[in-house]
């Protein structure tokens, strides 16, 4: 082993064979090592030692999928995101994943995979969610690798700006080309390719046409990508491809598809943002197609009846920001219907949908049987804002398997859809203007147990988001919930009446309230407080809102707040206090982040008592508190004395509180200040600015007329950097963060 790392000039290379043999016995190891040792490389072709490295890495590996799916990369361009879903989608063309007997398997077999090649080195992470790289220098091998091969043979030119087909003698033995992301113009008349498998040209958007005979000689083709080209019309030839199972036509403008009816081995049809009007009765003939991908094909208007019905082997259908007049009569087609929403309860094999319903209308009342879906994203709302929204929400939020958006409540719903849909939801979106009163009353009915993130937003029959007084049970509600979004809901007064059971709201880590006009009062009182016991992040922001935190009527002996992480504060013009009432032990111990702009009214953020837990505070930042004398106020009992004179008083006051300031860190943690436009601001404390933060590395100050401390008041153990412009840029984007959707 030790002759083996000496032959091993790179660590990178020790790394991925070590890892890629890390899974073999004893016996297996010393073998590889012996063969790389037989090769006796030396300093002068240490290239050749890197290749032999990842060579011996790849011929190490157990499966033969895991060899495909790893040379698959290499047919992407240099340094960039592979989208796994691709891989996914090109391998069930190419026949991988035989043991897999869905696409969701599928995609589970290709992620064990791909986690394999990342242990190995012979992979990186990818720089998006859902993605993985490849080093250039391991893509180079592993192009070497498969131009060489007996069995396989690419040609890879992707990414490479080409503007013309590269030019061969020959192209009979190729079984991949990879041309995608380039500059071609026009492809050639016909190519004789009788080993071709995979011919992927995405991303040539300066392709119009295809000519007529160029499939003719490709009879073994299994996968084509053409994603992005603008394809006006498709060649007769496509339809000689009878061997093809994937097929990705992307931002295909021809209107006409009823070719692909003679592709009777198709599995994988993807056809993202088409133009299509209508699906053409022809792919009902497409009796192994597994997955249908119609999303932002917003043109579609019809389907005809019994089409999605033929689709025996569908398992897998995408119709967001596309089709959704199901059931509705085909303009200009006398007794003729759209496809109903029937049909897909009658797939047997379907096991995931994103659809678009208008209305709960279109929901048949009884089924034959339950269908078996077991991720779906069903958007029921006639708004295209709120289905075009559904669909860069389904981008972003990877992990959101089980959606439903409702314009309705869950008691107009089908009995068969509650069990099949509500039940199981994990994401639930409520976008209803007046009929919805009460979200627990819904947690009841629904029987939304799984639910772990709701969003409420603009619902304007809701006074009170959750009203225990008028619920006969006493069973937690929301015990599984973890992130909880309020938007622009104008006629919210209030969060919580009455108490919640205890284990409710058990798991919640995410809170954000925004433009609730109406909103007043605390936020959070005593009966919501003492159930968030896991919070982490608390968003607040347009709302009448006097108080954050109200803490009286509780016991000094709870603890609360034991986890919050980050907090955000943003234009509350009326709030007074972020926290109102006795100190809680070990409050906000955990607080990292706290931002607070455009509160007007905020005379300090806290009092003395409560900003001695703020031992974890890493980054604050203050902006346009108009109001805003200090940072850290007197505690009440201080400043309310009235048997001494006003000048004496304050004098003690400073005295007590330098004294204190002198025997702890205040704020031992803070790294990252940043103050503006406070134009009351003084300091810290009341009557002086100093204060310790031996860890502070940034101090932003701009337009705070009054605040005089200098770097060396900080008493900070490092290098304080004032008004780094570079470091300011990138706190800003971190700040507006929290608004996204997790």
């Amino acid at each position: 082993m030790e002759g083996c790392q000496r032959m091993w000039g790179s660590p990178n290379c020790s790394s991925s064979s070590c890892k890629s043999t890390g899974d073999k016995d004893l016996e297996e190891w010393k073998e590889a090592a012996r063969q790389l040792e037989m090769s006796n490389p030396t300093k002068d072709d240490h290239d050749h030692t890197v290749f032999r490295c990842i060579k011996l890495s790849y011929d190490y590996l157990k499966h033969e999928d895991a060899k495909r799916c790893f040379l698959n990369c290499c047919l992407f361009p240099e340094d960039t995101n592979i989208n796994i879903e691709d891989l996914v989608k090109y391998g069930i063309g190419q026949g991988l994943f035989q043991n897999a007997n869905t696409v969701e398997e599928a995609r589970a077999a290709a992620s064990s995979l791909l986690k394999h090649l990342k242990a190995c080195s012979l992979l990186l992470n990818g720089d998006q969610e859902g993605c993985v790289k490849m080093h250039d220098v391991v893509r180079d091998t592993a192009i070497s690798i498969a131009s060489a091969g007996d069995e396989l043979a690419f040609l890879v030119h992707s990414g490479a700006a080409l503007k013309k087909w590269p030019r061969r003698d020959s192209y009979e033995a190729y079984t991949a080309i990879s041309l995608m992301s380039n500059e071609i113009q026009e492809l050639p008349d016909g190519l004789v390719c009788p080993k071709l498998q995979t011919l992927l040209l995405q991303n040539n958007i300066d392709i119009r046409e295809i000519p007529d005979a160029f499939f003719e000689r490709m009879e073994s083709l299994r996968v084509l990508d053409v994603n992005g080209a603008d394809i006006s019309s498709l060649p007769s030839s496509l339809g000689l491809l009878l061997n093809l199972r994937t097929l990705c036509l992307d931002g295909c403008e021809s209107t006409d598809l009823s070719i692909l009816g003679e592709l009777r081995k198709l599995e994988i049809l993807s056809l993202r943002e088409s133009c299509i009007e209508e699906l053409p009765e022809e792919i009902g003939k497409l009796v192994s197609l597994r997955m249908l991908d119609l999303t932002m094909s917003g043109d579609l208007k019809t389907i005809r009846s019994n089409l999605l019905s033929s689709l025996s082997q569908l398992e897998e259908i995408y119709l967001q920001g596309s089709f959704g007049d199901w059931g509705k009569p085909i303009e200009g087609k006398d007794q003729e219907t759209n496809a109903g929403f029937d049909e897909l309860t009658r797939l047997p094999c379907l096991n995931t949908l994103k659809v678009d319903i208008p209305d709960a209308g279109c929901i048949p009342q009884t089924v034959v049987s339950n269908p078996n879906w077991v991720k779906f994203n069903i958007c029921m709302s006639e708004d295209l804002f709120v289905r075009l929204m559904d669909v860069h929400l389904s981008k972003i939020m990877a992990a959101r398997s089980r959606a439903l958006i409702l314009n309705t409540t869950i008691n107009t719903l089908p009995d068969w859809f509650n069990s099949v849909v509500t039940e199981k939801t994990e994401k639930l979106f409520y976008m209803i203007d007046s009929d919805l009163h009460d979200i627990i009353s819904e947690y009841d009915q629904g029987r939304l147990n799984g639910l772990k993130s709701l969003l409420v937003e603009s619902c304007y029959g809701i006074v009170q988001l959750m009203n225990t007084d008028i619920r006969v049970s006493n069973r937690p509600v929301f015990d599984n919930l973890e992130e909880l979004r309020v938007h622009n809901m104008d006629s919210l007064k209030v969060i919580c009446i009455g108490e919640l059971p205890p284990g409710s709201l058990r798991k919640l880590k995410f809170f954000q309230v925004e433009q609730c006009d109406k909103l007043v009062g605390p936020l959070l009182q005593p009966n919501l407080l003492q159930r968030l016991e896991n919070l982490e992040v608390l968003d607040v922001s347009g709302n009448s809102l006097e108080d954050i935190f109200r803490s009286e009527g509780l016991g000094k002996e709870q603890i609360l707040l034991r986890k919050l992480k980050e907090m955000k504060l943003d234009k509350l013009p009326h709030l007074k206090n972020i926290w109102n009432g006795p100190a809680q032990l070990a409050v906000f111990n955990k607080l990292k982040i706290l931002t607070v702009i455009a509160c007007k009214k905020l005379r300090n953020l806290f009092v003395i008592t409560v900003s001695r837990c703020l031992l974890q505070l890493e980054e604050l930042w203050i902006e346009d508190c108009g109001g805003l004398e200090v940072i850290i106020g007197e505690d009440e009992g201080e400043a309310s004395s009235s048997n001494m004179s006003h000048n004496s008083r304050v004098k003690e006051i400073v005295e007590k509180q330098k004294e204190e300031a002198m025997e702890k860190n205040i704020l031992p943690q803070l790294k990252n200040l940043s103050l503006q436009n406070l134009p009351l601001l003084t300091g810290f404390y009341p009557g002086f600015a100093s204060i310790q933060c031996p860890s502070l590395e940034q101090l932003h100050v701009q337009d705070c007329p009054l605040f005089r401390a200098s770097t060396a008041e900080f008493h900070s153990r490092k290098q304080v950097q004032v008004n780094n412009e570079q470091h300011f840029l990138l706190l800003q984007k971190r700040l507006w963060e929290i608004r996204q959707f997790s």
